[in-house]
């Protein structure tokens, strides 16, 4: 593969970061350690209330440009920020608990270049738990695929050029989850996806990240089936937005099922073993009678 890194640097990393302490120096550094190096790396600190800041004062390279937010807002708000500010003409995204592999830059310009597209989401495979975890291989225009599954990739595998963004606009600022799939479809209804084939980055799934907040994951699957069931009826029909109905169904079931098993641990009382004796059967009913019905359109 040939080596980009004598090309002018045209790259902006974003990462938002709240209360990350601890990790926000790894990923910086990742960001740093480009075989193409990045033009900067925006660090939109979300109001963060530890160490956080403190840390990213000391930062020297004058790559590293530090923007803060008055209040915490959201990772979305605080993604949006530096898109808004970012000087590159792509952005590369980064969550501040994982790390992109050193060669990630250049081998998604790569897959870019030789695509001879202009303008796509181009993402890559992520390294979770010493093993690869590898993301559908899709290449061209796939809005129709992206509405069957609304989900593609994570924030920390995705190149995107910053003019698309001017083309489709932004997602919605105010998702609780799921908003790196609401990233994907916004810039997926007018933009090709490249997958470049090889791992990107290294994913750390941290105790108090958003997927282990099993209510927040149900509002955000509700808002994304909301936001996108027209599109969904006009290329995949009534029985698809079925699909995505039952699967929220499910998925409410089972965060209460666990937030009953989390007060039992908390405290053993008749009432809460009961409510979680009950939740517990309508799981695998739904689990038995649902989910291998539904198993081949959502997964």
């Amino acid at each position: 593969m040939p080596i980009l890194a004598s090309q002018p640097p045209l790259i902006s990393v974003v990462i938002p970061v709240y209360n990350r302490a601890a990790t926000i120096l790894r990923a910086v550094t990742s960001a740093l350690n480009q075989t193409v190096p990045p033009l900067e790396v925006l660090v939109v600190d979300d109001g963060s209330s530890d160490e956080t800041v403190k840390i990213l004062d000391r930062l020297l390279d004058q790559r590293v440009r530090a923007l803060r937010l008055n209040c915490n807002q959201g990772a979305q708000h605080a993604r949006l920020k530096g898109i808004a500010e970012a000087r590159g003409m792509f952005i590369v995204f980064l969550d501040s608990d994982d790390e992109l592999l050193p060669d990630s830059l250049e081998n998604r310009l790569f897959a870019l270049k030789k695509s001879g597209w202009s303008e796509a989401i181009v993402y890559g495979d992520v390294i979770r738990n010493g093993k690869i975890d590898r993301y559908e291989p899709l290449v061209g225009n796939v809005y129709s695929y992206l509405l069957k599954e609304l989900s593609l990739c994570p924030y920390s595998v995705m190149l995107i050029p910053k003019k698309c963004f001017s083309v489709a606009g932004f997602p919605d600022p105010n998702f609780p989850s799921w908003q790196d799939d609401d990233m994907v479809l916004t810039i997926g209804k007018f933009f090709p996806v490249i997958h470049c084939g090889v791992p990107v980055a290294i994913m750390n799934v941290e105790v108090n990240s958003i997927s282990g907040n099993k209510r927040a994951v149900v509002e955000g699957c509700r808002r994304m089936v909301a936001k996108y069931t027209s599109d969904i009826l006009e290329t995949h029909g009534h029985f698809r937005l079925l699909c995505w109905q039952a699967r929220i169904y499910r998925s409410v079931i089972v965060a209460k099922w666990c937030e009953s098993r989390l007060r039992l641990q908390e405290r053993l009382t008749i009432p809460d073993m009961l409510i979680f004796v009950l939740l517990t059967g309508v799981r695998i009913s739904i689990t038995v009678m649902l989910k291998p019905f539904f198993r081949n359109f959502y997964g």
